[in-house]
């Protein structure tokens, strides 16, 4: 199980141990999602400050942090179901297409309103 928290930590609990498995310090600030990825083990966060980064599960250290990407709160993760890809949206009203293995920015986009939530459909079309 994986919380996103308000003191700007991520936690990784072992439901089957009961125990912390690993807590993230992703920022100041508080987090507004934390998600999995399907099969690289990994964990993507997305914070008030603006902020995604990406997490080894393994060593809970932070492998990229993408703070260029949105000029407000980063309000929604998806990981595509290639799990090469990850799309965030913000209150900034962008959304952002990112290349997993290389933390870049492919795609930008900007709309008139504060975005809540992005996903993408379960097939990846």
């Amino acid at each position: 199980m994986l919380t996103a928290g308000e003191d700007g930590s991520a936690v990784v609990f072992n439901k089957d141990t009961s125990k912390v498995v690993s807590t993230l310090r992703a920022s100041s600030r508080p987090l507004n999602r934390a998600i999995f990825h399907p099969t690289y083990g990994q964990i993507f966060t997305a914070g008030s400050d603006g902020c995604v980064k990406y997490w080894s599960l393994d060593s809970g250290s932070c492998i990229a942090s993408l703070g260029n990407l949105h000029r407000d709160e980063v309000t929604g993760l998806s990981v595509h179901a290639t799990g090469d890809y990850l799309a965030s949206c913000s209150l900034d009203g962008s959304w952002t297409l990112c290349d997993i293995a290389t933390g870049t920015a492919l795609t930008k986009k900007k709309t008139n309103l504060g975005l809540q939530c992005v996903n993408f459909h379960p097939d990846g079309l």
